[in-house]
């Protein structure tokens, strides 16, 4: 029939789930971490692209058993200069994070702004970027985190996932823990309108459990498909 298509047509078109860091981050799909503010979430996802790069094992000292390459990086909270000093401690490959050539090397990236768009789904469409990784939603649109086109481009980026096959992971805030909040992190926490955390498959909580022991964090799965 030309009116529909069948499953297994869409079959034909996408691969089987894998995984890029097995239990954590899914090849093709969305993956939200999100922690409160200077909790660690951008050293975490460099520390991540680390091990695309230089096969450093994850974080939780399984082995990186993927193809090595480049890791795309769209900054867009100005920390230019903590990505090259934490870049240089974990000794990865720094012609190997690479960055969007936009109007000046410390622009940031606008995921609603057409150009910047275009140029971050050409580089993650090239055979040898292996991971997408962008810091922060707040940070790369110019509109209020509760804003439709806030949630526009967390599905543009599950759609880019899909659409490549890569792995993207996305970093978020949370609010700040309330009075009733219990001591692990749920999706009530998440800033935003609760749509924003929809498309995204996967979603981590960072946090430190014991304020008497800042430098230990806490990672978890709160979400996973």
């Amino acid at each position: 029939s030309s009116l529909y298509l069948t499953i297994l047509d869409l079959k034909k078109l996408l691969k089987p789930i894998g995984w890029t860091w097995k239990g954590w981050l899914p090849m093709g799909l969305l993956t939200i971490v999100a922690s409160e503010p200077g909790i660690g979430k951008s050293a975490l996802a460099l520390r991540l692209a680390a091990s695309v790069i230089s096969k450093l094992p994850w974080p939780d000292g399984t082995a990186y058993e993927g193809p090595c390459g480049k890791v795309l990086w769209c900054e867009a909270e100005a920390s230019q200069s903590l990505n090259v000093e934490r870049s240089d401690f974990w000794n990865m490959s720094l012609g190997d994070l690479i960055i969007p050539r936009l109007e000046h090397p410390f622009t940031k990236v606008l995921l609603d702004n057409p150009h910047h768009k275009r140029i971050v789904k050409a580089i993650s469409q090239l055979e040898d970027t292996r991971l997408i990784i962008v810091d922060s939603l707040r940070g790369c649109h110019s509109l209020d985190e509760n804003s439709s086109e806030s949630m526009e481009i967390v599905m543009w980026l599950a759609e880019l996932a899909r659409d490549t096959g890569k792995p993207i992971l996305l970093t978020h805030h949370l609010r700040k823990r309330g009075h009733y909040d219990g001591d692990s992190v749920n999706l009530d926490r998440l800033r935003g309108s609760s749509a924003i955390i929809q498309p995204a498959r996967v979603i981590w909580a960072m946090d430190t459990p014991d304020p008497e022991l800042p430098e230990h964090k806490r990672l978890a799965v709160i979400k996973s498909n």
